[in-house]
């Protein structure tokens, strides 16, 4: 009784493990089916989306070009090209905002249309510079490392000599700092004005002393530029003129400009701002039997 009872037990025990075992096994299984499922589903929607999105991109484009063909565009590039300036320097966008649309427009298509267009490609390329792009234009930077090749600005050669000062330019410079000391709160213009009248005011004994340091500056600037051209005979203006220009005549008054000036810019104190008016003065009064002359 006792042994088949046991047995009785044993086996209801086993049953209800197997049971057990196969109800704790099941939800396992169904979670990972509906994982499946879930992550199918996701897909689906992700590559409806996709699609979708082409399909409106597709159908933007269609109804942005359906009145342009590719000529019309060509057409367009070209001739926003033709309104670029040599060595345009400016931005992209605000070289297009500078271009005289008037003469971009072409046929039938109006300044507003053509603008649109543009700003429908623009929106269609890329804007940023490839690392490629960049090394091309340090290369040219490479071969005048101190110069600027896209800015309109000519920059100085370092080893130019700068050109001297003159005798008013010396003496400003020596009497500046004494008066914004003095007087602090007065604006450049002012001072320059004060210091010219000090000039004008000056004796000429005291003015030979500019005159004579501005002399010395003109000697040693003209060896130091002539070393210069010889070293560097690409910036010698002289040399550029006879590669690039055939000699034309002077005009008269150059001409007669040119020969007072072999007379005098020796002379001490010599100002070729100051010489060049008083002789566009003398011009103005000669007769025209000898202007002719």
């Amino acid at each position: 009784m006792n042994n088949t009872a046991k047995k009785s037990k044993k086996k209801k025990l086993l049953v209800d493990n197997e049971e057990d075992h196969v109800v704790q096994s099941q939800p396992k299984k169904k979670k990972k089916m509906k994982v499946e499922v879930e992550t199918t589903e996701e897909n689906d929607e992700e590559v409806l989306v996709l699609d979708h999105e082409e399909e409106v991109e597709q159908k933007t484009a269609k109804e942005e070009n359906q009145d342009w063909n590719k000529e019309d565009y060509n057409e367009l590039i070209k001739r926003m090209e033709e309104q670029i300036p040599k060595n345009d320097t400016k931005s992209f966008t605000k070289r297009a905002e500078l271009l005289d649309w008037n003469l971009v427009k072409f046929g039938n298509h109006s300044v507003e249309e053509c603008q649109e267009k543009w700003k429908i490609m623009r929106s269609k390329v890329r804007h940023f510079r490839l690392l490629s792009e960049v090394l091309q234009d340090a290369k040219v930077w490479a071969e005048k490392p101190w110069s600027a090749p896209f800015n309109k600005k000519k920059t100085r050669h370092p080893e130019q000599p700068p050109r001297p000062l003159s005798s008013f330019m010396l003496f400003y410079m020596d009497k500046k700092d004494k008066i914004i000391k003095k007087h602090p709160n007065l604006k450049l213009t002012d001072i320059s004005r004060i210091i010219g009248e000090k000039y004008k005011a000056m004796s000429d004994t005291k003015k030979s002393y500019y005159n004579q340091r501005a002399l010395e500056m003109q000697k040693e600037y003209r060896q130091n530029l002539a070393k210069f051209y010889e070293k560097y005979p690409e910036y010698n203006p002289t040399t550029r003129k006879q590669i690039t220009k055939s000699n034309k005549p002077l005009p008269p008054f150059k001409l007669y400009l040119k020969e007072k000036l072999k007379k005098h810019e020796q002379d001490e104190g010599f100002d070729q701002h100051e010489f060049t008016e008083k002789y566009k003065e003398m011009w103005r009064s000669l007769s025209f039997k000898k202007k002719a002359y």
